[in-house]
């Protein structure tokens, strides 16, 4: 396609006749456009002798629909005043409209500089990059698709189809682009709760127009599946369980494999943390109150955004006697509560070693004397195990039962032997400890 831009060229000739060359002859230029999809190739007869040699540090791309897209060109002179500029998009969206500006280009005649505004517009076959042709998708939540090409909302909802009504937005990376409504990515949202395991036809007419004006030759599909609910198979606590310690560890197990977890602990959201595909655990931000019933509500979340339907349960914590001890182990504050009852009657101060026991509440198992690791040759007084793998100990001794500073092959929490023997001496078997950050 050729486009002419014929600029006084008889007025050129009659001033250029009459002698008046000068600087008012800056835009007398004759140009055109041919355009191929990508790309274009402007020719410009600037009626006088060019320059060339700094000829391109005076060309100017601007982008006139605030794309992002990079372009890149190549300068070829047809003979002294006539030059061949080919453009060529390089970014992932394609047929944008720039703006070429020839900037005060010297010729080589004195005093006498060209300059010229040229509008470009690319132009591409529309296509949709995004999804290709198949996508499962929630009954609920919003999906996109991407095109390769700038289209209106207004011309999208005209040429769009589908059964069902959806609710469509334009998207834009800026907040500050919200009002424009030309983009590559729409937002489609169900605006009703679509039916588990049907597959829908979301159809894009042929006729639907691009920013560029380029129309679509013919339908483009897209099939929806709308995938199946996750279902969830265990949890921790269960329904109506009492004497859960004040830090539990809430667990989930999910017959498929899930891409996040959610719960609501009497009305307040927690996130759950994946420890495979299909395991998720939720954990408090404070201490549970005792003696309390609660409220725990979970879902769990596949690929395609589908939510399980939600599991309730109820549970009520444990008691906490007026003169029961037990422990609340802070990690970023590395220090150990110890209370009696609802009491805080000392707080000690600890090390950590390098592998933690998961956050939750443990029961302790037992205690000796000493510990002792014969593989890093470590050990101290006044063992009390909290599990298998890790427990508290007195101050960290070598083999020969010197005190030593905390090693990276400390097993244990690490406290003075002064703080070791009096806890050594105040706790018992199935002493409860929560273990928090």
């Amino acid at each position: 396609m050729k486009k002419y831009h014929i600029k006084w060229y008889l007025l050129l000739v009659l001033v250029i006749l009459l002698g008046g060359i000068g600087a008012s002859l800056t835009c007398f230029n004759l140009s055109w456009i041919e355009t191929t999809p990508n790309e274009a190739k402007i020719t410009i007869n600037f009626l006088v002798p060019m320059n060339h040699e700094h000829f391109e540090e005076n060309i100017k791309i601007t982008a006139l629909d605030q794309s992002h897209n990079q372009y890149s060109y190549q300068v070829n002179w047809l003979n002294t005043q006539v030059v061949e500029i080919k453009l060529k998009e390089e970014g992932k969206t394609r047929g944008h409209k720039i703006e070429l500006f020839i900037d005060h280009a010297p010729s080589t005649i004195q005093n006498i500089y060209k300059s010229s505004r040229i509008p470009v517009q690319f132009k591409t076959e529309i296509c949709i990059k995004s999804p290709q042709q198949h996508l499962t998708i929630s009954s609920t939540k919003a999906f996109s698709v991407t095109f390769n090409t700038p289209i209106s909302l207004k011309e999208l909802c005209r040429a769009f189809q589908c059964e069902v009504p959806f609710l469509i937005e334009a998207y834009h990376e800026s907040s500050n682009e919200n009002l424009n409504d030309k983009t590559t990515q729409f937002i489609f949202k169900p605006s009703k709760p679509l039916e588990n395991g049907k597959v829908y036809s979301l159809v894009f007419k042929a006729g639907m127009r691009a920013v560029s004006g380029v129309c679509l030759k013919q339908d483009l599909h897209i099939e929806l599946e709308v995938d199946q609910k996750p279902t969830i198979l265990e949890v921790y606590p269960n329904n109506r369980d009492k004497w859960i310690g004040l830090y539990p560890r809430f667990l989930v197990t999910s017959k498929e494999n899930i891409t996040g977890a959610i719960a609501k602990l009497n009305g307040k959201t927690l996130n759950g943390i994946l420890t495979d595909k299909r395991h998720a655990y939720f954990l408090a931000d404070e201490l549970l109150l005792p003696e309390t019933n609660y409220s725990l509500e979970i879902q769990v979340k596949v690929k395609s955004g589908e939510v399980s339907e939600v599991k309730k349960i109820e549970f009520s914590t444990t008691s906490i006697d007026h003169d029961r001890i037990w422990l609340d182990i802070h990690y970023d504050e590395a220090t150990i509560d110890c209370y009696q009852g609802k009491k805080k009657i000392r707080r000690i101060p600890c090390q950590f070693p390098r592998y933690l026991l998961p956050f939750g509440t443990y029961y302790l198992q037992g205690k000796q004397e000493i510990y002792e690791d014969d593989v890093h040759q470590l050990g101290g007084n006044y063992w009390i195990i909290i599990s298998g793998k890790m427990g508290i100990q007195g101050d960290l001794r070598d083999a020969y039962w010197q005190p030593i500073t905390m090693s990276s092959n400390a097993s244990n929490l690490v406290i003075s032997d002064e703080h070791a023997a009096w806890l050594y001496e105040k706790v018992e078997n199935d002493t409860m400890v929560t273990f928090r950050r």
